[in-house]
């Protein structure tokens, strides 16, 4: 049950920037280059959770912490509406 809802949220949380990029931007390169970088927040936003929860996997793989598994998967999501709302102004 945790890995699909991480799965989820991350895919959720890559997608809605791109959503909003496409129709906020001129041309299709602009388009892509803003989704490149949402791309790159998304993976700053994973690094400093991973850094900052370093044994994570472990925690919900062998404890079976479900509120560690929620904050990780909530972070994309989060980036992800922000990253929306940045790019939709």
């Amino acid at each position: 049950m945790r890995r699909p809802v991480g799965i989820g949220l991350a895919i959720l949380g890559s997608a809605l920037p791109i959503d909003s990029a496409i129709p906020h931007s001129a041309n299709l390169l602009d388009a892509v280059v803003w989704s490149l970088v949402a791309l790159l927040a998304q993976l700053a936003a994973f690094l400093a959770a991973t850094r900052r929860l370093p044994d994570w996997r472990a925690a919900m793989e062998r404890r079976g912490e479900v509120a560690r598994a929620l904050l990780h998967a909530a972070i994309p999501g989060a980036t992800g509406l922000l990253n929306a709302a940045c790019l939709a102004s």
